[in-house]
């Protein structure tokens, strides 16, 4: 018995046959591997990957440093989406200077997955992700996302989130440079299935952070316990992250965890004063946002507010001691002042 109807036609057979390998040839050519074969890093370059260039269906970088993938123009095909740093012990690094790239299927980007570790760095350039955008995916995993300058906009999303940093494994996305736009159609979330996120902050340069700003679903921000928030001042002083609510039917909520951490600094020299790093337009709910370990808690202070959190620095620190000597010469001056009574 071959487990077939005994009048299954001969035909039928070799039909099911020739599309079970029809199958297995297309779902290997829906990915492309980056080789470098050329050795010019050109990301544009088909030389460079392992068949041809990733026209349609996913782009696998697996190389780093020397041999990293380099995009400096718009590609003439779009990939459909990208993965960076697949597989334990294996590093992947993109770099993007210009162009334009709009990846066209609805599969996820991801920058460390697997156990392995990805870089994606954007100085120019419009880079279109048509799914949810993972940085730090599985345990063991290492991702970072750089972003100096460019437009990086996520039109899609999985479950409420557009960008997730850190999931199972350490994730890391910054944003800073003049004009840089960041833009999701949902939700960032810091932190899941065991794993840490960083979303770092840089300057007040930036003309967009808009979570939830492209599209109609509605943006909120997750953070997780021991994932950190991270801002740097400069002398213009901060861009804000604006948590959007769109539609006008609730949404745009803003959820930090218990043990979840803001790090703040100054980029160029002290600058006292009141900055807002965050709005949101639904509503907040604090478990224990806290200051990381390496702030300075004499010099700095945040406040969460139904709306928005700020953070506030002192003009200068006093010097250890000066507190205790202050209350010394207020007693003697009320010794002073009680003789005089007398």
């Amino acid at each position: 018995m071959n487990g077939l109807p005994p009048n299954f036609p001969a035909a039928s057979l070799k039909l099911a046959a020739v599309s079970a390998l029809t199958l297995l040839v297309s779902s290997a050519s829906a990915q492309m591997f980056w080789t470098n074969d050329a050795g010019d890093n050109d990301f544009n370059n088909a030389t460079n990957w392992n068949s041809a260039y990733p026209n349609g269906v996913e782009a696998r970088i697996n190389l780093s440093g020397a041999d990293r993938a380099i995009l400096d123009g718009t590609p003439s095909a779009n990939p459909g989406s990208l993965r960076i740093g697949i597989g334990s012990g294996n590093t992947g690094e993109f770099e993007m200077r210009s162009g334009t790239v709009d990846f066209t299927s609805n599969a996820e980007s991801r920058v460390g997955v697997g156990g392995g570790t990805g870089y994606l760095t954007q100085s120019g350039g419009s880079l279109q992700v048509n799914r949810q955008h993972q940085i730090g995916l599985d345990s063991g995993s290492t991702g970072t996302h750089l972003q100096t300058g460019g437009s990086f906009v996520i039109g899609r999303e999985v479950g409420g989130n557009s960008l997730v940093v850190g999931d199972g494994g350490t994730g890391f996305y910054s944003i800073g440079g003049i004009g840089s736009i960041l833009k999701t159609r949902a939700g960032v979330q810091l932190g899941r299935n065991g794993g840490m996120g960083v979303f770092e902050v840089l300057g007040s340069g930036i003309s967009q952070i808009g979570i939830g700003s492209e599209g109609s679903v509605d943006g909120r921000w997750i953070q997780g316990s021991g994932s950190i928030l991270r801002v740097g001042i400069d002398s213009g002083g901060i861009t804000p992250i604006y948590i959007d609510e769109t539609g006008g039917d609730a949404g745009g909520d803003v959820t930090f965890a218990a043990g979840s951490l803001l790090d703040v600094s100054f980029l160029e020299g002290v600058i006292p004063g009141t900055y807002t790093i965050m709005t949101w337009d639904g509503i907040v709910t604090d478990e224990g946002l806290a200051f990381a370990d390496d702030v300075d808690t004499d010099r700095w202070s945040f406040d969460v507010g139904p709306n928005s959190l700020t953070i506030t620095a002192l003009a200068s620190v006093p010097e250890p001691g000066f507190y205790g000597a202050l209350a010394g010469l207020i007693a003697l001056g009320a010794v002073a002042y009680r003789r005089r009574q007398r």
